[in-house]
Parts: structure tokens; C-alpha cells; sequence
């Protein structure tokens, strides 16, 4: 499943873009949209918006063969907080639910208050508990959260709903040899949310990393809930848009393709008759030799000069990868 508040995913478009750059499969694959908080999804000819297109397109291009949801939540202008707590809700008590989701929005938790928060967070953990794999993008502002306007640089601002212990939070990375974390991923420790029991040693081996000197020293709390939980490819992706191609980048762009895999794997659980993956984070830091370490980057932020404070990148987790 993937999730969008306020923007549309076109059926021409993934259709388009599967006959390009997945020729191997049927390029007439499409999704069922289901409607939340009245929630539309129409097709006319050049309505399909830039994230529903990037997650859906992926989405479909990596889980091959595998059913899609599109989950339209309506009235996304009026309140982002609404629509994630009706979205969480969904989730925890549909009786069909859908085994991943892949939501790319988000915004500093100041902007959804503890009390909202908490209650958003609560309707995933039951989500969780249904054996629902969440993954959300852990933002592109850097250690700056959404304030990646160049004027607000070095802030360590968390993203929300990334620093929910209940979700998977996705960073970004570039290259190959080596792979780097990204500047703009968001990444840092929640102001809101104690740090779960899964993260106590990873994080505690980070911190030990960080000189007397750090500058962001003060400016997060050490003992909240750290992220993101794992980093993908996010730049340079092609889609398909209106008919015509471009390119885009973003931990939103590495969300869906994170959720693509997750649900191969799960296809491979459900073949076998064995449980699907549900909550990943328990597994992704009980297994760190699964994953490739990145161990370069800075998260300053895209618009903000490389030299402004932030995380870096180091051996085990780290608040960028």
C-alpha cells in the first residue's frame, strides 16, 4: 500500500512507465484506490501529482506481481495530523489489511504537538502488532528536519511521523563505491519519544563516536528514539509524469522502493507458508550484517553550506543511514 494526502497517482503514468523502464513486465498493471476521509484519486490527463507517481511507480517496479493499494487520504490541507491519526486507525481495524505501507510525508513534530503525535504513534504500534511492515520517509531537510531553506541550518529538528519507534524511518544514499548518505537526509533523535529497547546498543556505540567538541552537543536529547532505521538509493530516479519523463530525488523516493522489497520478501514468507516480516526494526538492528554499512556523509541539509553542524556518517547506525 501506498499512501498519499493531497496528491494523485495516474494509471497512464505507471502504465508509461513500466512499458520504459520495466519492459519485462506487463505494462498494464494498475492499483486499487481506496478512499479515506473522501479521499479521490481521478485520472484526467495531467493531474497525477509528483510523490503519488514517484511511490507508485516504484512501488509497482520493484514488487513485481504483487497487489497494489493506493490510499487517497482527503482533506490533507486542513490538517496533516488528522490524516495520519484516520490513516493509522484504518490500518489498526481493517478487516483486509495490506501487509507493507510506504508513506512519504511528514513535517517536524512541533508541527503535530506531543499529545497528537503520541496518539498517531499509538494507531501504528497497533498497526504493527496486525503484522503491518510501516516505512516513511525520514524527511530531506537534514539534521534540520523540514527547515531546509538555508536559513535554519544546523537546527537538529526531529521529523515526525520518521521518529515514531513504531514506523521503519528511510534515509538516503548516493553512489556505490563508496555508497554515501545523502546531505539532505533526515536524521537525528525525537523530542517526544523515549528510545526503544532495540536501539540502546547501536546508539550508545554512535554517541561513544561523537568528540567532546560536537557542536550539536545540547541541541537533541541522546536518550529518545533515534533515526532513520536504514538508507536506500535516493537520487537521480526517473518517472514518469503527464506523459513526459523526469527526474527526482528524496528519502521519498527511497521509501518505496525499501517497501518494494519488503514486500518480495514477504511474497517469498506467504509462499512458503511462513509468517510475513511485520515489524522490521527488532530484525534490522538484531541483524546489522545484513545491510550494507554506510559509513560517509554529512546531513546538513541540501541547501545548507556542508560545513553547517550536523551528524556524520560512521561505522554501525548512525543518524543518517
Amino acid at each position: 500500500m501506498v499512501t498519499s494526502y493531497g496528491e494523485w497517482a495516474e494509471t497512464a503514468d505507471l502504465q508509461a512507465f513500466l512499458t520504459q523502464f520495466r519492459p519485462d513486465l506487463p505494462p498494464n498493471q494498475t492499483f486499487l484506490t481506496i478512499s479515506l476521509d473522501n479521499g479521490t484519486n481521478p485520472q484526467e490527463p495531467g493531474v497525477g501529482g509528483t510523490e503519488a507517481d514517484l511511490d507508485i511507480e516504484y512501488a509497482a517496479g520493484i514488487a513485481t506481481s504483487i497487489p497494489l493499494q493506493f490510499l487517497s487520504v482527503g482533506d490533507f490541507d486542513l490538517d496533516l495530523g488528522i490524516g495520519f491519526l484516520d490513516t493509522a486507525t484504518y490500518l489498526a481495524t481493517t478487516p483486509n489489511p495490506p501487509t507493507v505501507v510506504s508513506t512519504s510525508y511528514g513535517d517536524v513534530e512541533e508541527a503535530f504537538g506531543e499529545s497528537m503525535a503520541r496518539k498517531i504513534c499509538d494507531g501504528y504500534a497497533a498497526a504493527t502488532a496486525r503484522g503491518i511492515s510501516l516505512l516513511f520517509a525520514s524527511g530531506d531537510g537534514g539534521v534540520s528536519g523540514g527547515h531546509d531553506d538555508g536559513q535554519n541550518c544546523g537546527l537538529f529538528v526531529s521529523v515526525f511521523p520518521a521518529s515514531c519507534p513504531w514506523v521503519t524511518s528511510v534515509g538516503s544514499t548516493i553512489g556505490f563505491n563508496p555508497e554515501v548518505a545523502i546531505n539532505f537526509t533526515g536524521g537525528g533523535f525525537s523530542s517526544y519519544f523515549p528510545q526503544p529497547p532495540y536501539q540502546t546498543t547501536p546508539v550508545s556505540t554512535f554517541l561513544k563516536t561523537l568528540p567532546p567538541s560536537f557542536p550539536g552537543t545540547g541541541k537533541f536529547n541522546p536518550a529518545h528514539r533515534a533515526f532513520p532505521d536504514l538508507a536506500l538509493q535516493g537520487k537521480n530516479f526517473f518517472i514518469n509524469l503527464g506523459g513526459r519523463v523526469g527526474r527526482i530525488g528524496g528519502t521519498s523516493a527511497s521509501t518505496p522502493v525499501a517497501a518494494g522489497i519488503v514486500s518480495l520478501i514477504n511474497d517469498k514468507l506467504i509462499e512458503k507458508g511462513k509468517p510475513v516480516l511485520g515489524f522490521l526494526n527488532p530484525f534490522i538492528y538484531a541483524n546489522p550484517g545484513a545491510f550494507n554499512d554506510i559509513v560517509v556523509g554529512h546531513n546538513s541539509g541540501g541547501r545548507c553550506p556542508a560545513s553547517s553542524d550536523a551528524f556524520d556518517a560512521a561505522p554501525g547506525w548512525d543518524p543518517l543511514s
